[in-house]
């Protein structure tokens, strides 16, 4: 089940780099006209973009694994509720409304998805 952990990491990294970009653009321009306290300004940056790479490496790891792992699924649908299920943390009921099937169908299918992982 290691996959599942690297696919709701690689979400949840995706998440903090969004977060943590939309900081460093805000301290940026906050800061742009105060020349006086650049200091503060250039470790909260730094401290920024620190954090930034280190989420950054840490998805780009988890997304080579869940990639490399996604790519030995041949049911496309397979792929798809594992990613709505364990990446998006659906409920069954709602991957069934989201594919237009029945909650038996992805039932059955994530089945086979613990199937796949326990390979």
């Amino acid at each position: 089940m290691n996959i599942l952990n690297d696919l709701k990491n690689y979400y949840s990294s995706m998440q903090e780099i969004e977060l943590l970009t939309n900081d460093l653009k805000h301290y940026k321009s906050f800061y742009k006209d105060l020349e006086s306290i650049t200091g503060v300004n250039q470790k909260k940056i730094s401290f920024i973009i620190e954090k930034l790479n280190n989420q950054l490496e840490k998805a780009g790891n988890a997304l080579k694994r869940t990639t490399e792992f996604l790519d030995r699924i041949n049911d496309p649908e397979l792929r798809v509720i594992l990613i709505l299920r364990y990446a998006h943390g659906l409920t069954v009921k709602e991957t069934a409304e989201q594919l237009g099937c029945s909650q038996e169908t992805i039932y059955l299918k994530s089945r086979k998805i613990k199937e796949v992982i326990s390979k």
